[in-house]
């Protein structure tokens, strides 16, 4: 709204509201009005509102002429709010002392005198009897005993008293530590600094979301911007929203943590997210600091904004003989960028907030599926794609495996930073349609077809195929060297219904052995793991993960270091060199005299852009490991263009398609004989 262009108080028979050239931040902005004080109140605006913003109601009995929608629209993405300031001020009345002394404010306020207020029985009865049990009631006591026409000002304002909805979205959507008292304490919302508060501090209850109410409001008034169930991916999200005329519905959703069941719990966690708020325990809320005491600055577009004055006053400080006014009109927070508003955007940020992921010790957040169009590993999919088709059309002989490679585990509950990806994600062999499907979908539901897991599976969400954690290019070497081992009890390690081959043993004796190694970032972690010496085609690490019994698998011991550290890229070449040793050295590799183990690296996304000032450094660390793979100078990324992929999203998948397939050809002679 823009601030009136006079004086609220002024209007012409309370029936104009015209507009001014500034945007209103507080009521007494809207109101146009002068200096205002902790007992300032303006009766108009606190009986009807924004109704008579919107059009006359003076000689209305109630609001029907125009009603509180509840809610405003955004456009596009952006889905609904119920957020607007100032908070509308109407709310019904009940029968405690300060409501009914309110009425009785109201009444003198309406045009009654102090002496009919107090002493004449019929007029005193209006206020000392609120509420009235029908509207038809209280027609009755103000035409028959109290004597007012239905045209009488006095009948329209008190009937209008009476139809009052409930318009202000803090007493609608927040109660008070007792969960039972609507919120009408500005203070308790938001802390000295204008910025919104945790529901709790320091062992303070400052204010309990009113669950059952928001679910109510988004699927009951106004669109409902959001699918009766959600899934993509093979992650199940929701497949109900939870019934906000379940009586229980608040109590629980305060004392469990976390939620039982994993509808509720989505839809709890979401709109304390969109709410700027999150629960860390069960007596806990997330507070970074006394002046920021939420999750908001790791949400939407970032901090709330300052827009004119800030001013938090506590409801105890308001002042007035009978009746204190709604809240102070200087009152004046920060403003909302993306929180408070309900929709697919916010949706969308909840379940891929990296910065809040981190901050969840990778617990929460990070559940996007990996089906989403995530830039650039969206591209990168879609390249590796397209380059195993080419393969499995123009390479028959050839076996494949598919490895991803993030931070392992360094034991079975290892869940800090988002540890992952201790197996294959396809074993050696031509199974193209797993290796395909592996892009997409986590290992456990194509394992098993027709699994579906949900997001709240910790150990099963984290090893949906998308972008997070650290990076350690030792674990997929190792990988890479058990699979093109040929020590027969690797094969059955991890056992149905995990495919023949997982933990590695199905290599070929004296086939070529050719690793393409891709990657967007570089190397800052460490994984080191026992090497049991077999023999020739006989060797292994010791990083084997039973996935039927994650306990008794083995794990690596990881280490954290910083981007290109000397000391990971020293594992990273020791490793190399171990897979392009000689099958006949006494530490067995894989090279023969006439096979040489080769080890070719692609460097994809922004990291390689020619303006990235770490470009240099992560291509060296590429170059290197190509130097120990047998890769000539003039084949070695950095000499040659197509090993480096960049560009937009469909340059990149094209790219990296032919680079696969050009990394295919090496060393192969083919001869034309007409």
């Amino acid at each position: 709204y823009k601030k009136s262009s006079s004086s609220y108080s002024s209007w012409t028979n309370y029936g104009t509201y015209t507009p001014g050239s500034g945007y209103a931040t507080n009521v007494r902005d809207l109101l146009n009005m002068g200096s205002v004080g902790s007992s300032t109140r303006d009766w108009r605006w606190e009986l009807d509102g924004y109704s008579q913003l919107k059009q006359d109601v003076t000689q209305q009995t109630d609001y029907s002429s125009a009603p509180f929608e509840g809610y405003i629209e955004g456009p596009r993405y952006w889905g609904k709010t119920f957020f607007i300031w100032p908070p509308d001020p109407r709310w019904p009345l009940g029968s405690s002392s300060t409501d009914r002394n309110t009425v009785k404010q109201f009444l003198l306020d309406f045009g009654f005198s102090s002496y009919e207020v107090d002493n004449d029985p019929e007029v005193k009865r209006i206020w000392n009897q609120w509420p009235w049990s029908t509207e038809a009631a209280l027609d009755h006591q103000l035409q028959v005993h109290v004597g007012l026409s239905p045209t009488d000002p006095k009948y329209l304002r008190t009937m209008r008293l009476h139809n009052r909805p409930k318009a202000d979205w803090r007493k609608r959507f927040f109660l008070k530590s007792d969960g039972t008292t609507p919120m009408d304490d500005n203070s308790l919302l938001w802390n000295g600094y204008a910025r919104w508060r945790s529901p709790k501090q320091s062992g303070t209850t400052y204010y309990k979301i009113n669950y059952q109410a928001i679910l109510d409001w988004i699927i009951n008034e106004g669109p409902n911007p959001f699918p009766p169930r959600l899934r993509a991916g093979r992650l199940l999200y929701y497949d109900s929203i939870p019934d906000p005329s379940d009586p229980t519905l608040n109590q629980r959703f305060w004392t469990q943590y976390p939620l039982s069941d994993t509808n509720e719990r989505f839809w709890k966690e979401y709109i304390d997210y969109v709410l700027g708020v999150r629960q860390k325990s069960s007596s806990s809320w997330d507070i970074p600091s006394s002046s920021r005491p939420n999750i908001v600055r790791y949400t939407g577009y970032g901090y709330d904004y300052t827009w004119g004055s800030r001013k938090i006053t506590s409801k105890s400080s308001l002042g007035g003989s009978l009746a204190k006014p709604y809240m102070h009109y200087q009152d004046n927070p920060r403003r909302p960028r993306l929180h408070f508003w309900f929709g697919p955007m916010s949706m969308v940020d909840f379940l891929g907030n990296y910065n809040l992921g981190g901050r969840a010790q990778y617990k929460s957040n990070w559940w996007w599926p990996g089906t989403c169009h995530e830039a650039p590993l969206y591209a990168c999919k879609l390249g590796i794609r397209a380059a195993l088709q080419d393969v499995q059309k123009n390479h028959p002989n050839d076996h494949v495996t598919l490895i991803m490679f993030s931070v392992p585990k360094a034991y079975s509950s290892d869940n800090s930073q988002g540890r992952r990806f201790n197996r294959v994600r396809a074993p050696l062999g031509r199974n193209y349609t797993r290796m395909i499907d592996s892009l997409w979908f986590p290992a456990e539901t194509i394992d098993t077809p027709g699994l579906e897991i949900s997001i709240f599976d910790q150990d099963k969400n984290i090893e949906v195929p998308r972008a997070m954690g650290g990076t350690c290019y030792a674990m997929g070497l190792m990988l890479a060297f058990n699979q093109f081992s040929s020590r027969p009890d690797l094969r059955t390690y991890n056992p149905a219904p995990a495919p023949e081959g997982d933990a590695g043993g199905l290599g070929r004796r004296g086939a070529n052995k050719l690793i393409i190694f891709e990657t967007d970032g570089m190397p800052n972690h460490t994984a080191t793991a026992t090497f049991v010496n077999g023999g020739p085609g006989q060797c292994y690490y010791k990083i084997r993960y039973n996935s039927s019994n994650p306990g008794g698998s083995e794990y690596p011991s990881v280490s954290s270091l910083g981007d290109n550290n000397s000391t990971v890229v020293s594992q990273i070449n020791s490793l190399c060199s171990q897979i392009v040793a000689k099958e006949t050295d006494p530490s067995p590799g894989y090279s023969t005299p006439r096979r040489p183990a080769l080890i070719h690296c692609i460097g994809f996304g922004p990291l390689f852009n020619p303006d990235n000032p770490n470009r240099a450094n992560a291509l060296a660390t590429l170059s290197g490991m190509e130097a120990i793979g047998n890769i000539p100078q003039s084949k070695r990324i950095g000499t040659v263009g197509y090993k480096i992929v960049t560009g937009t999203p469909d340059e990149m998948t094209s790219k990296l398609q032919q680079a696969i397939g050009t990394i295919m050809q090496d060393g192969v002679q083919v001869s034309l004989i007409e």
